[in-house]
């Protein structure tokens, strides 16, 4: 028998990740807005740093359990660990868990703009 991880992560991380009361506030909150910026298009989930990471697995599980053609990866503030592959030819949703100054937002969108042609569909920002 061989491991299937596709199947693993729909069938363990998807429930798990989903539970978590932070996630579902954050979906319950944003998920109008998050359904009508991405509407029939596909998209890519960017988690920001790491509580960005943690709100953008629960927004990308819980947009995969609705049928949406949904990508998945990460980078810091300045765009390193983007995996441009994903996010080619998507509309991008960056996820964060909160804004003090904003100098990470400035900073991923100054490096996303700087890529834009090569990647951003659209850019839409939390």
């Amino acid at each position: 028998m061989t491991f299937n991880f596709k199947i693993f992560i729909i069938n363990y991380m998807l429930p798990n990740i989903l539970k978590y009361e932070a996630i579902q506030k954050f979906i319950e909150a944003l998920k109008e807005d998050i359904l009508e910026y991405i509407g029939k298009d596909k998209a890519c989930i960017i988690g920001l740093g790491e509580n960005g990471v943690f709100y953008g697995e629960g927004v990308y599980f819980w947009l995969k359990k609705q049928g949406y053609n949904v990508t998945f990866t990460t980078m810091n503030d300045y765009g390193e660990g983007l995996e441009e592959r994903k996010a080619k030819g998507r509309k991008i949703l960056i996820t964060d868990s909160h804004i003090i100054a904003g100098h990470a937002y400035r900073n991923a969108l100054e490096t996303l703009k700087k890529k834009k042609e090569s990647i951003v569909k659209e850019s839409f920002w939390y």
